[in-house]
């Protein structure tokens, strides 16, 4: 019996040594980073396997590789000057070191103590590298170490195999910088190595945008694999199927191996069953690009509006011109028309959907002005009735719309409303009450209209919505300014004030509440986090970067420009309406609310600009016609 029980024990310990490496392996990941990804090469690469998704590359500002591969490590965006870290040495243990990589991390970790780098995070994993160039960042620790890799690469798949069968016995993760060079070969090797890795993780990332693409230097595609369904990718970041955000590839490797934590601004993507992820992607690419094409053109036609009055009005002409009226009209028109368009998918094709915009806008325009219809409170109502509609229950209208497109080329949002939109959303309902309640004298029905209207606004914009915290918060102070109009008679007390005060703090403070509550964390309550663990660096890190953002923003042009012109028009307009005190409240709050929304966002230009537009129009709209 004890014979048995010795050579059961004996067969028991062979079978589990024999099978350790096909039931006791760790999850493994490959990352590889390749120079150039263009659409085409994708389909050389990816298989039936294979998820794909599309990625921005934008980094803070200065873009390097630096910058892109600390991004990438780190899961937050940096920006570091090119040439300061220096080459990398092989040591006679197998460990790689990078030179001079204190110099960039040390400052880095004065700001931000608990930096993350990829590398330090996943130390136990162990995280290994091939390659010649700076992708290394993408595996070392907070010293610049890396624990086992190879510092040159040889384009041969024997030699491939060996080395990642050897790296990946001691270690989980391999990072492996490949550079095809638009060469057939490569293109070829790199398929045959992707056909004899089958681990369970698998990312092929860019290091730059396609040469290919003069318009797009940071969108990319990025192909991925694991164990579950293929398709196209999505995040909790992005909200966008088909997109994820540069700082999820950190997230997604992290949380592989268990390492998650709330203050974490990227998440772990997942992919969506699509028959045709190919088709897909390229179908998200055109008409991103189409958007990205057709907002600068309309953004462009909006801005020339004031500049065109501006001089007019300069040059001695009259307030109010018929042919600037239409121009004028026109803009607030085409955002309406926009927003009608958001239901369809016309930007496929740039060229109909321009067609199809500008040929109603101009005749629905045209037929406003020849009729003497108020242009700015009828189209205002029907712009504030979509925009609440299209965020609330139908995004895509927003998206779909040049006024709402989130510019996946600049990479700085992904759902949510924009600053323009959030501008012409609180402008127009602003008019929109005041257009309902003007002959109105029910006190009771106006207050329900009021908190209705307002309290929409607060909605639309919130983390579950909108997702704009600058906006939302301008939503807020607009609510108040409101309250203080309709419900105290602009009673000036201190207990009024303070009121209105305690108002404002509990009515953000619920929705940051809500927001710590919800599985879809925003980047706000995320800041909050990270102010709590990094302390009051994190803040001035932010508050410094958004308002540097704002100020080069706000003096370069056109918005430089765009701002003289349209405070030279309100002047003109103020001394035109000066005896009409009806208007008075109404522009009152559109100025202030313009200048708050100006204030709280790092594009808030655009608000101001939008709202102002309105506001000008609006202020048109009370003079004679002039021919």
């Amino acid at each position: 019996m004890k014979k048995k029980n010795i050579v059961s024990l004996i067969i028991l310990i062979f079978i589990l040594i024999t099978s350790g490496n096909t039931y006791g392996e760790s999850l493994k990941t490959v990352v590889i980073l390749v120079d150039e990804l263009p659409l085409d090469r994708v389909e050389d690469l990816a298989t039936e396997d294979y998820s794909l998704g599309l990625m921005n590359l934008k980094t803070r500002k200065p873009y390097s590789e630096e910058s892109l591969y600390l991004t990438l490590s780190t899961g937050k965006k940096v920006g570091v000057k090119e040439g300061i870290i220096g080459r990398m040495h092989k040591e006679e243990k197998g460990t790689i070191t990078i030179e001079r990589f204190s110099s960039v991390i040390d400052p880095l970790m004065s700001k931000t103590p608990n930096l993350g780098l990829l590398g330090e995070v996943l130390k136990k994993e162990g995280i290994s590298f091939i390659g010649e160039d700076l992708g290394s960042i993408l595996a070392a620790d907070n010293k610049g170490n890396i624990s086992q890799g190879e510092i040159s690469i040889k384009y041969d798949i024997d030699w491939l195999k060996q080395k990642t069968d050897q790296l990946l016995r001691r270690n989980n993760i391999l990072v492996l910088s490949y550079d095809m060079e638009n060469n057939s070969k490569r293109v070829e090797l790199l398929k045959d190595y992707l056909n004899y890795i089958d681990k369970d993780q698998i990312l092929i990332i860019p290091k730059k945008g396609s040469s290919k693409y003069s318009l797009n230097k940071f969108l990319v595609p990025i192909i991925y694999k694991d164990m579950n369904d293929s398709g196209i990718l999505t995040s909790k970041s992005t909200k966008r199927q088909g997109f994820v955000a540069i700082e999820d590839i950190s997230i997604q490797i992290k949380e592989t191996y268990g390492h998650k934590n709330k203050s974490d601004i990227g998440k772990s993507f997942k992919a969506i069953h699509k028959d045709n992820p190919l088709l897909e992607i390229k179908s998200n690419y055109d008409k991103t690009i189409n958007l990205f094409l057709i907002a600068y053109l309309f953004h462009g036609i909006t801005y020339l509006t004031q500049l065109i009055y501006g001089i007019y009005l300069l040059k001695g002409g009259k307030a109010r011109n018929k042919k600037i009226y239409a121009f004028y009209s026109f803009v607030v028109i085409n955002i309406l028309v926009s927003l009608i368009l958001g239901f369809f998918q016309f930007h496929i094709n740039m060229v109909l959907y321009l067609f199809i915009n500008l040929i109603f806008s101009y005749f629905i325009t045209m037929y406003l002005v020849n009729k003497n219809i108020n242009i700015v409170e009828l189209s205002s109502i029907a712009t504030y009735v979509l925009i609440v509609f299209g965020i609330i229950f139908y995004p895509k209208i927003i998206y779909n719309s040049y006024i709402g497109f989130n510019n996946l080329v600049y990479g700085a949002r992904y759902y949510g409303l924009n600053n323009g939109i959030m501008g012409v959303l609180l402008a127009t309902s602003i008019i929109t009450f005041f257009q309902i309640t003007k002959n109105m004298n029910d006190s009771v029905i106006k207050k329900i209209l009021f908190i209705l209207l307002f309290g929409l606004n607060m909605i639309a914009l919130s983390v579950n919505f909108g997702a704009n915290t600058g906006g939302f918060i301008t939503s807020i102070a607009l609510f108040i300014i409101m309250m203080y109009f309709i419900l105290f008679n602009r009673k000036n007390n201190y207990k009024t004030i303070g009121l209105l005060i305690i108002i404002g703090l509990l009515l953000f403070g619920i929705n940051m509440y809500m927001d710590s509550l919800s599985n879809e964390k925003s980047h706000a309550i995320q800041f909050f986090y990270r102010i709590k663990k990094e302390g009051i660096k994190e803040f001035l890190y932010m508050f410094r970067f958004k308002w540097q953002e704002l100020l080069k923003l706000t003096l370069i042009p056109p918005f430089s420009l765009v701002l003289i012109f349209q405070g030279v028009i309100l002047n003109k307009l103020f001394k035109s309406l000066k005896e009409n005190k009806r208007l008075k409240g109404e522009t009152i709050i559109i100025l202030i609310t313009s200048l708050i929304g100006f204030i709280l966002n790092d594009t808030g230009v655009i608000t101001l600009i939008y709202m102002t537009h309105y506001l000008i129009l609006l202020l048109m709209n009370e003079l004679p016609y002039l021919e």
